[in-house]
């Protein structure tokens, strides 16, 4: 260091010990300057802004700092960057700003400011913006000799710590450089409220707010002290939500201090009337957010703003049409509404609802509903309160009670315990109250003392004392209904000692398992925080096989949330190797399958445990669908961190296997918010058999069961009784359960028996609102001390209008309906800035619109008699479909609403400019289409569109960041996509400005008529038919006529006739087909198609090796313009010849029948020595192969073809080619030709998931690996797609009998040794419930070396036994000669030694295929649960 830096360093080591910014005895003038700029930096930069220009003078007299400013002038602009005027004209101040000018003191400890001494009718504006002066006055002088220091220091942001200095001497100015960040800021004055809960799941998410504050200070050394000479700060807040890929809107802040005198101090300097002191922190008011700037309006006047806005929105719900017009698209009427509600008050809401209710017409019925949508939303004290008030009067109907009350804890801005006191009524509502009224209020007020303890106006010991209170309910509690109800309150409130309470009751097997399966749901929210609790309370039930499938199922969730580690997995996966409960392992398999890639952040971490162990899963023990699971569908935008989760959690019913449990969740979640969370909770248990036995109890003669009744007793079998009928209704929202609802077999009966006796004459009128608001909010000081806000507003109104009637008389069902349903939808995302100078709001605002009606008046009547049915509509002018979609940016000056705030200063400003980026708007039709026959057409434009390929851009945003979850169902991904696509449209803010528009409307101004007609009958065909056998015959005849009203002209006519003819005993079809056409012009056109189908013959094996035969189709059609006088069809016109054949390939034929590999060698070899294929998996995967048609060809001559029709094979051609990768057009088919050959071949690979297509020389090898599943729909003869399905779903039911052994209906297989089965009847299977229809006994007096049965159905039975040649088939002792018969039983032999029975009794049969080597007994899942005899559980039905 040189001498003169050591001498400096001295001097100012010195000066710092005697330093102060304002000396005593002084007065500095200072050039005051502030900018503020709202705006956007895309699609171009455009701003909103206004100034400030004032004179500052500080004075230092009597130890204390006087600041005051004055001679102000301000000025406003509105538009894009470049169009900013050099010298914009001042706008006038307004008087009401004048009170900034009064002086204020700076209070200083030492060198810190600390706090300001204010006048105390000083508005709240005016002091925040005095704060932010003397928070930029701040300097801490002990660090300027540092070159770089950090410092604590309180400024108008809070107690800041980790301020950052940089300081630069030379000898003439010190300059110090002072960052603040927001982030160590203690008490930062910001507010975020929304009315959706935070998304609290793991995961990266960033803060959409990033903002710097920049403060350069130059100071002069003068007497001894420093003085400032210059100021400059800089802050910008930028908003960047969905990870920094959405809008980038900013507020931004610049201040300037330039000291323009320095003198002695004047004679009788003004300070502040009756002081009061401030700290320096920003103070906000939020129920005012001009805090005192703006004068507010006086109830009346709101009121009838209120009444006309609501007005405006009745009326656009009955315009005709919706309009392309931007103004009306965008305009905010629901947002309008919501404002007003917001600053009515108790008594002015009252007074609203009361002239509301006055009138019944359409329109103030609307009013009314609408108001009452918007009410429990308001979210403040004054609306909650008349919710509480109409409630309790009785004021309202009760399902609008019940949405009310539903809503309203989550839209509160401001919870307090006085308000919660005030609610607490609710909870005294006698029995004179509908009961769902009086357990949704139960409900939400748990859910407001949570959400009051939550946000810190109520103590713990608040939150336990309502708990408690709930408890003892519970407690008390003599009904199921009411023990249910305190059972979700207290899960509502969420208070960890809650647990304590329902331990007793999970554990206790003597409590009802449907009360103990709830409890175990309400202590999960808190179960990761008391692993080891439940452990010891959940493991031991989970072991425990006696216990119901429901607990099971319950504790090993509750096992898998309290503690999702790697051993806690593991020790839940080697317990599950021996499970014996296939409803349990389904669980188990399909939780760890849909977990394993999950997207949904708060399932990640379980979902790479799953990963670990799921090569160690051992696959389904059966193909048979299990309902017992866990179900889990999620996509995640990796890039904008949004997505979605939907969750099926299913428990079956151990011994039906049908649905028990249903729990559906649904989450969606973007910028850290749950913007949607509902879960459906639904138990439902013996409605099914009580709905059967309704049904078919009523239909069946008791006389003609009461034999199966006795052979039934005869075998020691009792009669199953119908299962207690318990439902349960649970609906949460946001975690919270809002509604629950219980209904036991007396209330299930008591509603059952009045629908039933409904009337069929109904005539009723439909005027429904339904209003959705999302919410949220965020406020934060500016470095000038006004108030900028961010905020997203999204509202949709969904209106359904209409009239219903219904009439019945003979067999003859009429509906008339009329619907005009409405779709309003608007988002807004806005960041905005408060002007106090101008009580002007300044902002940036990125918004969508989205508006849709869909029409339908129409008449339908069904005709049982004439087994017809018809559809009429009558159309006018109106269109049945509109979309309207349209997106915008725009900056806005708003003065309450008022317009025309910039012409006085700035004449080519508007309030309302639309930020684009350059480019030319685009108005243009994409699609139009007419439908003459429909008498419609169908139009898609764009229009006010700036980026013609935005859409394309979305979509290939969306296809880049997707990330799918759908391991159980690969189709499930295209869902998952379209949803995907749908979330980013409505959360993404648009770049710029594009409409879109979608309608279908009328081709014709005058009213129409469209009658749309189906007739069918089935009856047996005489002999006139060139066959003169009889065969069955369907036919159906569908006629559309379109026609004008004002005069008997049809538009357009249609009939088509078709003919479907099979015979009994062949294996082909005749289908025959006739249209007819005529056009407004009477131009007559017919089509006529004959079709004949060849199947191959039907294996009376039903296992069979041998491959099936080829299925041929011949077809022929012809059409053109036709003669009406003749019934021709076209000759010489346009034709089709075409022969279409379905065949296996030779390459499964090959494998059949010498294959080495599994399983076709296995059942070869088991087959050897039967004449009859052996039952087993081996041989049912062998012949579902060779009887799997792998190949498709088609030979089609045209004749005559039109030019369109060429043009789309010749398109479908060369995409063969494109796959091909040849470009080659030797082969192309040809327009000239009049006659022209096309052959088409597609062929799966036996073994490899590939296939050849061709098209005459062309051909393509296309792999369709991941789509595997396609090959469940190739055409099988044998097995079905749908009978599989009805196995594997349960809908049918199968037992296999053998001389050897017994397959029972839940896949049970047993040798008939181990059964030891010495008597003449054996009960094989039988209807064991209150109205049994059938039974079948079995003759094991031979130990089942040869199988004979008897089977009963009503009063009848028939009996089946092998012989040394044949079979005998007796129907009630006599023999059965007939192929049907009047009797409840019908048989055929389908080989000599090959019989198909079936019972025709009670609606619901069984099938019985019997062979000497075995039996096949296919029976109705319906009947599950009530089945009995050996083939049921053989644990219990032995004889």
């Amino acid at each position: 260091m040189n001498l003169s830096s050591g001498i400096f360093v001295i001097v100012l080591l010195w000066l710092q010990v005697n330093a102060s910014l304002f000396p005593q005895g002084h007065q500095w003038s200072y050039s005051y300057y502030a900018l503020l700029r709202s705006g956007s930096l895309l699609p171009s930069e455009a701003y909103s802004q206004w100034d400030l220009r004032a004179l500052l003078t500080i004075t230092a007299v009597d130890n204390v700092v006087i600041a005051q400013l004055s001679k102000f002038n301000t000025s406003l602009y509105n538009g894009q960057r470049d169009g900013i005027p050099q010298n914009l004209q001042p706008a006038p101040i307004p008087k009401e700003a004048a009170i900034l000018g009064t002086p204020f003191l700076i209070n200083y400890v030492g060198t810190q400011v600390e706090t300001i001494t204010v006048n105390e009718n000083d508005p709240l504006w005016s002091v925040n913006m005095k704060r932010a002066i003397a928070s930029m006055l701040q300097l801490n002088l002990d660090k300027i000799s540092s070159s770089a220091s950090f410092i604590s220091e309180n400024n108008i942001y809070g107690s800041c710590n980790g301020v950052e200095y940089s300081v630069v001497n030379n000898t003439e100015y010190v300059y110090v450089r002072k960052v603040i960040d927001h982030l160590k800021c203690v008490l930062f004055p910001v507010k975020d409220w929304s009315s959706a809960t935070p998304f609290l799941c793991p995961g990266v998410q960033e803060d959409p707010f990033s903002a710097s504050t920049t403060r350069e200070y130059t100071l002069a050394q003068r007497d001894g002290t420093f003085e400032i000479k210059h100021v400059l700060s800089n802050r910008r807040l930028y908003v960047q939500p969905f990870q920094a890929y959405g809008e980038a809107q900013q507020v931004y802040q610049y201040q300037v201090y330039q000291l323009l005198s320095t003198t002695q101090m004047s004679d009788n300097v003004a300070q502040p009337s009756n002081p009061i002191k401030k700290l320096l922190a920003y103070e906000h008011n939020y129920s005012d957010m001009s805090q005192g700037r703006s004068m507010p309006l006086d109830q009346e006047t709101i009121l009838k703003q209120f009444d006309q806005s609501l007005t405006d929105v009745v009326t656009n719900l009955d315009e005709q049409h919706l309009e392309q017009d931007i103004t009306k698209l965008h305009k905010q009427d629901i947002i309008q509404l919501y404002a007003y509600l917001f600053l009515l008050k108790f008594d002015s809401l009252m007074k609203l609802y009361a002239d509301i209710s006055i009138g019944t017409s359409y329109q103030q019925e609307t009013k009314r509903n609408i108001f009452l949508e918007l009410l429990p939303q308001v979210g403040t004290d004054d609306s909650v309160r008349v919710v509480k008030e109409l409630i309790v009067k009785r004021e309202l109907k009760d399902l609008i009670s019940i949405k009310m009350l539903s809503v309203y804890p989550f839209y509160l801005k401001q919870y307090s315990t006085e308000l919660l006191g005030e609610m607490e009524a609710l909870l005294n509502m006698g029995d004179n109250y509908d009961s769902k009224i009086r357990y949704t209020a139960i409900l939400s007020f748990a859910t407001l003392v949570y959400q009051t303890y939550n946000s810190g106006q109520a103590s713990i010991e608040t939150l336990e004392d309502y708990s408690l209170k709930y408890w003892n309910w519970f407690a008390e509690s003599t009904t199921y209904e009411k023990r249910m109800l305190y059972l979700q309150g207290l899960d509502n409130l969420q208070l960890g000692s809650v647990n304590n309470y329902l331990t007793s009751i999970i554990r206790n097997k003597e409590q009802s398992r449907h009360l103990r399966f709830l409890a175990t749901w309400a202590t999960m929210k808190t179960a990761s925080f008391r692993a080891q609790q439940v452990y010891e309370i959940h493991w031991p039930i989970l072991i425990d096989r006696k216990q119901h499938l429901e607990m099971r199922v319950a504790s090993f969730t509750m096992l898998l949330v309290a503690q999702p580690t790697r051993s806690r997995l593991l020790t839940l996966f080697w317990y599950m190797q021996a499970e014996t409960d296939p409803h349990l392992y389904n669980f188990f398999y399909t939780t760890l399958i849909s977990l394993q890639n999950t997207q949904f952040p708060c399932y990640t971490e379980l979902g790479k445990l799953a990963k670990q162990v799921i090569r160690l899963l051992k696959p389904l023990r059966s193909k048979q669908h299990w309902m017992t699971g866990n179900y889990v569908l999620d996509y995640a935008n990796t890039e904008r961190a949004f997505g979605a989760m939907i969750q099926l959690f299913l428990v079956g019913h151990p011994v039906t296997d049908t649905p028990n449990v249903l729990y559906l969740t649904v989450n969606n979640y973007a910028t850290e918010k749950n913007l949607n969370q509902v879960s459906v909770y639904l138990k439902i248990q013996g409605v099914a058999e009580y709905v059967r036995e309704l049904l078919t109890g009523s239909i069946i003669d008791p006389a003609k069961i009461e034999n199966i009744i006795k052979l039934l007793e005869k075998s020691d079998v009792k009669l199953i009784s119908p299962e207690e009928i318990h439902i349960e209704l649970i609906v949460r929202v946001q975690g919270k359960s809002v509604f629950c609802y219980h209904i036991d077999g007396s209330k299930f009966k008591k509603s059952s028996s009045v629908l039933f006796t409904l009337r069929m004459l109904l005539e009723y009128h439909v005027n429904y609102q339904s209003i959705v608001l999302y919410i949220r909010q965020h406020m934060e000081p500016s470095d000038v001390g006004t108030l900028i806000v961010r905020e997203i507003l999204s509202t949709s109104l969904a209106s359904s209008r209409g009239n219903f009637l219904t009439h019945t008389t003979n067999n003859i069902y009429t509906n008339n309906f009329a619907v005009d349903f409405r779709y309003y939808a608007y988002t807004k995302s806005f960041l905005e800035q408060y002007n106090p100078i101008s009580d002007m709001w300044h902002g940036i605002e990125k918004s969508k619109s989205l508006q849709a009606r869909f029409l339908l008046n129409a008449t339908m009547q069904l005709d049982m008699n004439k087994k017809l049915i018809e559809l009429n509509e009558i159309r006018n002018s109106n269109e049945y479909l509109t979309l309207l979609w349209h997106s915008r940016n725009l900056l806005y000056i708003t003065n309450n609403g008022t317009k025309g705030v910039l012409q006085s200063h700035c004449p080519k400003c508007v309030d309302e400019f639309v930020v684009n980026g350059g480019s030319r708007k685009t108005n243009s039709h994409l699609v139009n289409m007419p439908f003459e026959n429909f008498g419609n057409k169908f139009q898609v434009s764009i229009f006010d569109c700036e980026n013609y390929q935005h859409m394309r851009k979305i979509f290939f945003s969306v296809y880049s960041s997707h990330r799918s979850n759908s391991q159980l169902n690969p189709i499930t991904k295209i869902f998952l996509f379209g949803l995907h696509l749908t979330d980013y449209i409505s959360y993404i803010p648009p770049e710029g400005s594009c409409g879109t528009a979608v309608h279908i409307k009328p081709l014709y101004r005058e009213p129409t008529e469209l009658m749309i007609s189906l007739n069918l009958k089935r009856y047996t065909i005489s002999s006139s038919y060139t066959d003169p056998e009889k065969g069955t015959d369907i036919l159906g005849i569908m006629t559309l006529k379109h026609r004008k009203l004002s005069a008997d002209v049809n538009l357009q006519f249609w009939n088509a006739t078709m003919i479907w003819l099979s015979k009994p005993g062949k294996r082909n079809v005749n289908i025959s087909l006739v249209i007819e056409h005529v056009n407004a012009v009477r131009d007559h056109r017919k089509l006529c198609l004959n079709t004949q189908l060849y199947l191959p013959e039907r294996e009376a094996d039903v296992f069979s090796m041998k491959p099936a035969g080829s299925t041929v189709a011949a077809l022929q059609a012809m059409w053109g313009s036709y003669n009406t006088n003749s019934d021709s069809c076209p000759q010489l016109e346009a034709s089709i010849e075409a022969i279409a054949t379905a065949s296996i390939t030779e390459d499964q034929k090959t494998i059949a029948l010498a294959g080495e590999q599994w399983p076709y060698k296995q059942c070869r070899k088991s087959a050897n020595g039967h004449k009859f294929t052996p039952i087993s998996v081996a041989c049912y995967l062998s012949s579902k192969e060779v009887a799997t048609y792998k190949k498709y060809t088609s030979d089609i001559k045209f004749s005559n073809m039109p030019e369109w029709f060429i043009s789309i094979a010749q398109k479908f051609q060369s995409l063969i080619g494109l796959i091909q990768k040849q470009s080659s057009q030797n082969d192309m088919i040809a327009k000239s030709t009049k006659v022209t050959n096309v052959k088409t071949s597609i062929e799966f690979a036996a073994s490899d998931p590939l296939v050849t297509v061709k098209l005459n020389s062309k051909e393509a090898v296309i792999d369709y690996t991941g789509f595997e599943f396609i090959e469940n729909f190739l055409v099988n003869t044998r097995f079905l797609l749908q009978d599989d399905w009805n196995v594997n779903f349960g809908l049918s039911k199968v037992c296999l009998i053998t001389p050897h052994s017994i397959t029972t209906i839940d896949n049970r297989t047993v040798p008939v040794d181990e059964i030891k089965l010495r008597k003449k009847d054996i009960l094989g299977t039988a209807d064991c419930s209150l109205y049994p229809k059938f039974a079948l006994y079995l003759d094991g007096s031979t130990n089942f070396e040869e199988l004979s049965f008897t089977l009963y159905a009503g009063s009848d039975y028939l009996s089946v036994k092998p012989t040394e040649k044949n079979i005998t088939v007796l129907l009630n002792g006599s023999a059965f000669t007939k192929e049907k018969s009047n009797t409840n039983i019908n048989a055929w032999r389908l080989q000599n030694d090959v019989i198909l029975a079936r019972t025709d009794f009670g609606g619901l049969g069984i099938d019985v295929y019997y062979t000497k080597e075995y039996m096949i007994i296919t029976i109705p899942g319906f009947y599950t649960g009530k089945i009995c005899g050996i083939c049921s559980s053989l644990k219990n039905n032995l004889p």
